[in-house]
């Protein structure tokens, strides 16, 4: 039998045939097309349990009391004694109404005061209809999805911040602070606005309202919201990238020795570690109260900076002054096969990459790797530079005091 048939005589529109199913009240035999179109038979059983069902609810037993007498018989008396105690009192109340409505005396002029002051002894405790408490279901989805979006909003931004932070200083171990604050300050500032547009709307959605002219205006101002938030959060995304290209590593700090970004570890550790010492020579540790026999002062200098500019480059200095003894034998430790050894001054420089300078420094792709010593004083230093565009000047090594 088909639904067309079960309107006609059960007299059932078609919504609350369909809305009986889908809460299984009644179950058809239902197949489904190839093409994904179903079709419903019904047998008499299901015309008669469909008229029965539309018999209880006429008389006010609520879907969920009559899917539960038909699941769980033994719950029928349950509802039943509930169901006549309710209507009861609806019944007693209702009485009192009417006997209150029919005191009003029809010769005089009705009012909605004068219907208030009959009935206000009589209905005063009586809860509101709760179809008059709630919000239209698409407004009150709406809103609920803007404020489950806000919420969303608002951790995805808290949780990039942290992300952004912490990818920076694995990226950048010596990270300068006022160096990333003055780089990053758009990309945080994006972070932050989006915070406070979702902090907006969730604030905007956390309370259901009754006045339709209300959700209104909300619906538009988070509409506008979204506007805002939807290139906002493809430009922060972006800005962050950008910003982890401009951030750097410095440092002075003897304490930092050899402490270096993983990018530089990863591609130039080993050529790193074959000329620096693992670590700084306990004798060369600075101490102003300590002095050699020459009257020399026990001095250690640390540098290193770590810059990612589309092309990565670095520099790494430590320099420090040696007794006689440890100074020797520091000359004869390095292993590595010099390439290159010029003069400057009174420091030797021994490189172990790149020969020599290249003449061009505009131009110039340079990877240095030095040990200098200075007889004189008993100084040591180790430098590694490296840079794919470079600058007039050239690296970082050659602005010291050779």
């Amino acid at each position: 039998m088909k639904i067309k048939e079960v309107i006609e005589k059960t007299e059932l529109t078609d919504r609350a045939i369909r809305l009986y199913i889908d809460e299984g009240l009644v179950k058809p035999n239902i197949e489904e097309s190839y093409s994904g179109r179903k079709n419903i038979d019904f047998s008499d059983d299901d015309v008669k349990r469909l008229n029965n069902v539309a018999l209880l609810r006429k008389a006010g037993f609520s879907i969920a009391d009559i899917k539960s007498i038909i699941e769980n018989k033994e719950t029928a008396k349950d509802i039943i004694e509930t169901f006549i105690q309710q209507t009861e009192q609806n019944i007693i109340h209702n009485t009192q109404v009417v006997e209150k409505l029919k005191s009003i005396s029809f010769d005089e002029e009705i009012s909605l005061e004068t219907i208030c002051n009959s009935l206000s002894e009589t209905v005063k405790e009586t809860a509101v209809p709760k179809e008059d408490l709630k919000p239209k279901a698409s407004l009150e989805a709406i809103r609920k999805f803007c404020l489950g979006f806000g919420i969303f909003g608002m951790v995805v931004s808290v949780c990039g911040m942290v992300v952004f932070i912490i990818l920076c200083k694995i990226c950048f171990i010596q990270l300068d602070l006022k160096q990333f604050i003055s780089v990053s300050w758009p990309a945080i500032s994006t972070i932050i606005v989006m915070f406070a547009l979702t902090l907006a709307i969730t604030l905007l959605n956390r309370k259901s309202g009754l006045q339709k002219k209300k959700y209104k205006t909300k619906m538009i101002t988070s509409s506008v919201l979204f506007l805002i938030l939807i290139p906002l959060s493809v430009c922060s995304f972006y800005l962050c990238i950008l910003t982890s290209l401009f951030n750097y590593s410095l440092t002075y700090d003897i304490d930092d020795y050899l402490v270096l970004d993983s990018w530089i570890d990863e591609d130039f550790g080993t050529e790193i570690d074959a000329v620096f010492p693992d670590e700084i020579p306990q004798s060369a540790i600075k101490n102003p109260d300590r002095y050699f026999d020459n009257g020399i002062p026990l001095t250690t200098k640390y540098y290193y900076t770590h810059t990612y500019v589309l092309d990565p480059d670095f520099d790494l200095i430590a320099e420090w002054i040696l007794p006689k003894e440890e100074y020797e034998l520091a000359k004869k430790e390095i292993t590595a096969s010099v390439k290159h050894t010029e003069k400057r001054g009174d420091w030797v420089l021994n490189y172990y990459a790149d020969t020599q300078e290249p003449e061009d420094w505009d131009d110039a792709h340079y990877w240095f790797l030095i040990f200098a010593y200075n007889d004189s004083t008993r100084q040591v230093r180790y430098i590694a530079a490296y840079a794919i565009d470079s600058f007039p000047e050239g690296p970082y090594y050659l602005s010291l005091d050779w």
